[in-house]
């Protein structure tokens, strides 16, 4: 039955028959509303299939559990019983002991991790971190591996910007990323990381030059277990990484996105909380009220070199950008006190570059540099540009340069 609101209304129905005195019969009926058993029944039903595929899921679980244990296991087994024999090198079979020790561990603390997580248990302490101090650190710990595969990783970190996150569990995403980009690169593969920061948030910037993941795939990287036919490949891994990773920056109110062309690479982009100003800088020896600079280079080196010796200027705030857009949208939401711009640059051509700088930053100095000697011409130096420099640089000069420019504009 269906009640005046539209609602399914069940009924149970109870008849006799009854006989009266002049021989006449009549049917009693009398309706019970059954509608709470029913939906008692319905739910007992939707517990039970959930039960079934908990039950499942944990079957499910726990064999690819077994499995990667397994795995490493076998290794461990397997040399120690040759070592039993006398048969084969210890020399070379300790360090891969040690190392399949080692892979069992990482992947019994990445399941306590899960455990945690999954339950809302996991702990963090949320407090500003140094960006680049922890992108430095994941670098040092995945240099090893880099090594191994002949892979060059590099990071032009703004050393003055600091999010609200816990600072282990950034450190063990930026280098599960790091690890990730360098193992599923191809020899010599090259990864970089970059920042960019927002009046509000940060993002860090993980690319390679890999293989790239289809569209349909993305999705399925931040499944546990789903390495996407990766175990194929001979690349050890448990399919835990990114999910955790993922975890993690959910915890500390951010987010992981994925950008990627097949054969062109990826790019992981980790945006956090960017700390309230007045702790962007604590604890970098940097002061609150440091210099901004920009430079926009396209050689990688330079950039090294320039946020090196700039940063030396003052505690300057130093932020690199490889192109003309990249450096253009930092412009869109910070104005730099002074710029440095090389003239030769891929994706747009100076002149147009010098517009968009007098539309975002009027009045900014900006020192060009290059590599064509024609800079040194005094056709170069017109507003906004103040000075030229050509490559290779005299770091002395270059320091005195900018500190003159940037003395004659201090209040």
């Amino acid at each position: 039955m269906v009640d005046k609101q539209g609602n399914i209304v069940w009924n149970e129905f109870i008849c006799s028959t009854i006989e009266v005195d002049d021989g006449s019969r009549y049917i009693m009926g009398l309706a019970l509303d059954d509608t709470d058993r029913h939906e008692s029944d319905a739910e007992i039903e939707a517990l039970s299939a959930a039960s079934t595929e908990a039950r499942h899921s944990t079957a499910d679980f726990l064999s690819k559990i077994s499995h990667e244990l397994r795995t490493p296991l076998h290794a461990m087994l397997g040399y120690a019983q040759l070592l039993e024999m006398g048969a084969g090198d210890p020399q070379d079979f300790l360090p891969r002991l040690r190392r399949a020790g080692n892979h069992v561990v990482q992947l019994l603390d990445d399941l306590l991790d899960f455990s945690r997580l999954a339950a809302g248990r996991l702990a963090l302490e949320i407090e500003p971190v140094v960006v680049a101090r922890a992108i430095d650190d994941a670098i040092e710990l995945t240099m090893p591996l880099a090594q191994e595969h002949s892979a060059t990783v590099e990071s032009w970190p703004s050393p003055g910007i600091a999010v609200l996150g816990d600072a282990t569990r950034l450190r063990q995403v930026l280098t599960n990323l790091i690890a990730n980009a360098i193992k599923y690169n191809a020899a010599p593969g090259r990864v970089w990381l970059t920042v960019d920061s927002y009046i509000a948030s940060v993002r860090i910037n993980v690319t390679d030059t890999g293989p790239g993941i289809a569209p349909d795939d993305i999705a399925r990287i931040f499944v546990p277990f789903d390495r996407l036919s990766a175990e194929r490949s001979g690349i050890a891994g448990a399919g835990l990484g990114l999910p955790l990773s993922l975890g993690f920056v959910r915890a500390m109110n951010g987010d992981i996105t994925v950008a990627s062309q097949l054969g062109a690479g990826s790019s992981f982009t980790v945006t956090l909380p960017r700390a309230p100003e007045s702790l962007d800088t604590q604890g970098t020896g940097v002061d609150r009220d440091s210099l901004s600079i920009l430079c926009i280079d396209d050689d990688a080196e330079s950039r090294r070199i320039l946020a090196a010796v700039l940063s030396r200027i003052r505690g300057a705030n130093v932020h690199c950008a490889a192109a003309a857009v990249d450096g253009i949208a930092y412009l869109e939401h910070t104005r730099p006190d002074l710029m440095v711009l090389d003239r030769h640059l891929p994706d747009m051509a100076g002149d147009e570059l010098l517009r968009h700088i007098g539309r975002l930053a009027p009045g900014c100095p900006v020192v060009l540099i290059s590599s064509d000697a024609n800079i040194l011409e005094p056709g170069f130096a017109s507003p906004p540009i103040v000075a030229a420099l050509a490559k290779p640089l005299d770091l002395v000069q270059f320091v005195q340069t900018v500190s003159a420019i940037l003395d004659c504009r201090a209040p």
